[in-house]
C-alpha cells in the first residue's frame, strides 16, 4: 500500500494564501477609515479618493502593495497548478510541493515595508 501524496493539496493552500493579502488589505483599509464598504458602486473615483483621504498615504500604499501581491499570486496560479500536477505525475517529493508555495507567499507578503527583501542582502 502506497503512502498518500498530499502535493495536490498545495493547489488549495496556494489559492487560500493568494486570498489572504487581498482580505488583509481590505481589513486594514476599512478598519483605518471607519467606513463601510459600498456595495452599490464600490470603486468609483469619488469613493476611492474619499477613502484614500480618510486612511492616509501609508495605509493606502500598504493596501496597494497587498493587492499587487494577491494579483501576482492569481496571475501565477496556472503555472503553479501545472507544476504541481506535472510534479505529482513525475513523482517529485511529496513535501516539497507544499513547502514551496508557502515560502513564496511569505516572501511576497514580507515585502510590505519600504525595504525590498532583495535589497537586504546588499
Amino acid at each position: 500500500m502506497s503512502t498518500p501524496n498530499y502535493s495536490i493539496y498545495a493547489i488549495v493552500v496556494y489559492w487560500v494564501l493568494a486570498l489572504v493579502p487581498h482580505y488583509y488589505g481590505l481589513y486594514l483599509l476599512f478598519r483605518t477609515s471607519q467606513q463601510k464598504y459600498n456595495n452599490h458602486r464600490p470603486w468609483t473615483p469619488e469613493y476611492t479618493s474619499k477613502l484614500r483621504a480618510a486612511v492616509g498615504e501609508k495605509t493606502w500604499s500598504t493596501y496597494e502593495k497587498l493587492e499587487a501581491v494577491s494579483h501576482n499570486a492569481f496571475e501565477n496560479a496556472p503555472l503553479f497548478v501545472a507544476a504541481v500536477v506535472l510534479g505529482t505525475v513525475a513523482g517529485v517529493g511529496k513535501g516539497m510541493s507544499l513547502l514551496i508555495p508557502i515560502l513564496l507567499r511569505w516572501i511576497d507578503e514580507a515585502d510590505i515595508g519600504e525595504k525590498n527583501w532583495v535589497d537586504c542582502w546588499s
